[in-house]
Parts: structure tokens; C-alpha cells; sequence
């Protein structure tokens, strides 16, 4: 009897500690991507390339071996490619004009130059053409999970969040 009682004395002791935890995770996450995040329209950025200001008006080129597969030999020309397909769907989203200014070995040559609309998101970290939107909005946390750092051997806490759109 003595025994079942202190189990379930602990037992309760342990949901009430559990059930205490008001720590403010929301405002404190919020305040992180707040601070992070000051102009509140770089939550997301999508790198189009390795593209400096100094380098508009644009034109794409073609490196050979760019069709291949991926691997080390292939990096260069690789990214070259992913970088005129950046441009191309950047353009059909209005962030660029996109111009036909030729041809080489049969292959269409654009340039392109920043529209209004690329102006106001374009971001050049790094010197480096992106595209940032929006504000993350904390809406709720879901729940939280203790861990012990392997390394220190201290208690991480993973705290899992909800959040919206907050465009």
C-alpha cells in the first residue's frame, strides 16, 4: 500500500510539473525571427545566382557539358545551367525582362535586366542576385521534447512551432 501510494504521489508530482511549463516560447521564438528578420520581408530567399548588380543587363551563356549529370567534373557548368533556368522562370514571374538577343550553336541567348517588381525583392547578399519574401508569424507551439546533449551533456529543449504566412 505504501508503495502504490509514493508511485502515485511521484506520478502526480511529475504530470503537475509537466503541466507548468509557461516559459513564453511563442514570444521569445517570435522575437528571434523578428530580429532576424528586421525589414520583415526575408523569411524566404531564393538564390537565382551568383549574379552581381554590377552585372545587369545579364546575358546567359553555355558551357559545354552542362546537360551532363552531376558530379565533380561537371559542378561548373552544372550550376550554369540551374542559373539559365533561374533566370527564365524569374522572368515569367515578372522579377526580369527577358530579351532574345541571338544564338549560339543553335541555343537562344537572353539578357536580362530587373523589372520594378525584381527591384523591390531583390536582395544582394553575398553578391549574389535573391529573391526574399515575407514574415514569419509564430502561431502557436506544439509541444516540447528534453534531449541530452551528447557533447556537453547538458538538456536541449526542441520546441515545435506552428506558423503562418505573415505577408
Amino acid at each position: 500500500m505504501n508503495k502504490t501510494l509514493l508511485i502515485s504521489a511521484l506520478s502526480l508530482s511529475s504530470l503537475l510539473l509537466t503541466a507548468c511549463d509557461n516559459y513564453p516560447y511563442k514570444t521569445d521564438i517570435q522575437e528571434t525571427y523578428d530580429w532576424n528578420n528586421q525589414s520583415g520581408n526575408k523569411a524566404i530567399c531564393m538564390i537565382v545566382g551568383d549574379i552581381s548588380l554590377s552585372s545587369y543587363p545579364y546575358t546567359i551563356k553555355y558551357m559545354e557539358g552542362q546537360d551532363l549529370p552531376f558530379s565533380q567534373d561537371t559542378l561548373v557548368p552544372y550550376y550554369n545551367r540551374l542559373e539559365n533556368e533561374n533566370f527564365h522562370y524569374f522572368s515569367g514571374l515578372g522579377f526580369f525582362t527577358e530579351e532574345s538577343v541571338g544564338q549560339t550553336e543553335g541555343k537562344p541567348l537572353y539578357r536580362y535586366q530587373l523589372t520594378d517588381l525584381g527591384r523591390q525583392y531583390v536582395d544582394w547578399f553575398r553578391n549574389q542576385t535573391n529573391f526574399c519574401f515575407g514574415r514569419v508569424v509564430v502561431d502557436s507551439v506544439n509541444g516540447t521534447k528534453d534531449s541530452i546533449n551528447g557533447i556537453g551533456g547538458g538538456t536541449l529543449r526542441d520546441v515545435s512551432i506552428a506558423c503562418e504566412d505573415g505577408t
